[in-house]
């Protein structure tokens, strides 16, 4: 898998044999969605159906409420998830995908995800696609933040 980096993370992975290997570093300030405002308005407008995720929590929240002030690590997997369903979905009626984030920050930088994402090597393609889609969703999430512009200005 190739790298990727802008001005508000970096990204590293692998592929193995049923699972990609992510590690994001948050280059930015804001390692939490609560510290950029816009995330709820830009998911919305942008992956409304992120929402309908299940996602296991300390908390027990839906996603919905979870992704109001969740780490950026846990936001990208669920971004990949959901993006990976759709693509599929289209083509073959279902999907379902799982994954999970975790982080040491005692050992690593604060702002450091490892993501793994549970998915066949018959569906690099696919994941590919669903990286890209999910890349560019949460940059025009931090854009909002550089801008300080509504995320309906950004359509």
């Amino acid at each position: 898998m190739n790298q990727y980096k802008s001005a508000n993370f970096a990204i590293d992975g692998c592929f193995g044999k049923d699972r990609i290997v992510l590690t994001q570093t948050i280059l930015s300030p804001a390692i939490y969605t609560g510290q950029i405002p816009a995330t709820m308005e830009v998911l919305l407008a942008r992956i409304p159906t992120i929402f309908d995720n299940e996602c296991t929590n300390y908390h027990r929240h839906s996603f919905y409420n979870e992704s109001k002030n969740t780490e950026i690590g846990h936001l990208l997997e669920h971004l990949i998830l959901e993006n990976m369903k759709l693509v599929k979905t289209l083509k073959c009626g279902k999907a379902d995908y799982s994954g999970v984030t975790v982080w040491d920050w005692e050992k690593d930088k604060k702002g450091t995800y490892t993501i793994t994402i549970y998915a066949k090597q018959s569906d690099r393609e696919l994941f590919n696609k669903a990286f890209n889609k999910s890349v560019l969703v949460l940059e025009e999430i931090y854009s909002t933040q550089r801008a300080g512009i509504a995320p309906a200005l950004l359509s």
